[in-house]
């Protein structure tokens, strides 16, 4: 016809992120939310999935928690989609200790917990999942920052890869230095410090339009 035509598009976000489509409970917490609910004694990402329903946790110097009464030993933990069942710095067989994750949370894209009815991916779990997805690194220019708490001192530097930016690295160094305070003012400081220090690095390369590699690398030592 003659008649003006006219089309509207309208888009909307979700009220809450998905990390995994069509899992009816999952929570995730941006990289805001991470850094909004981290505590100023110590830089642990884990603990900042203690606030989220369902989730209960053994007491403030473990990492460890339990979602929906299922313990710790059944949840199932991902880092960027690689099976990772032992994330955390800890003395084992110790039950006055306490434990510390094994991520830095500054270089955290986001954490997402799955609940229940989550696909079987990864293991045979009876538990929750766990997934920590770190991010990118800048694509811009060169960054570093130091990050200091009551524990530990953090260093992240990141930057772009090549003169075309076509990828990207990330590292990151921490090293706790509690244990140096406790020996110093404290005759039992060698009984109970606890020290640990981790490095995780992520490169990131575009090879073709459509395709990308990843490399994720993670280690640490507590002692």
């Amino acid at each position: 016809g003659t008649g003006t035509y006219s089309e509207n598009v309208n888009v909307t976000a979700g009220r809450f992120r998905e990390q995994e489509p069509a899992v009816p409970a999952q929570q995730v917490l941006g990289s805001a939310d991470i850094q909004n609910l981290r505590s100023l004694i110590t830089n642990d990402p884990m603990r900042s999935v203690h606030v989220l329903p369902g989730v209960s946790a053994r007491d403030d110097f473990r990492s460890e928690f339990a979602v929906r009464a299922s313990p710790f030993s059944r949840i199932a933990f991902t880092l960027d989609g690689v099976p990772s069942p032992f994330l955390l710095h800890t003395v084992q067989q110790v039950q006055d200790g306490g434990s510390i994750a094994m991520v830095n949370g500054d270089i955290l894209d986001s954490i997402a917990l799955l609940n229940g009815s989550y696909p079987q991916r990864y293991g045979n779990r009876l538990g929750a999942e766990l997934d920590f997805v770190v991010r990118e690194g800048s694509r811009e220019r060169r960054q570093a920052r130091v990050g200091v708490s009551a524990t530990d001192a953090s260093f992240v530097v990141e930057g772009p890869m090549g003169a075309t930016k076509s990828g990207s690295w990330l590292v990151s160094l921490r090293k706790s230095y509690l244990e140096y305070i406790l020996d110093k003012i404290s005759e039992e400081g060698d009984d109970f410090g606890f020290g640990y220090s981790d490095v995780q690095a992520k490169l990131v390369r575009d090879i073709t339009p459509r395709h990308r590699l990843d490399l994720s690398f993670v280690a640490g030592r507590s002692r």
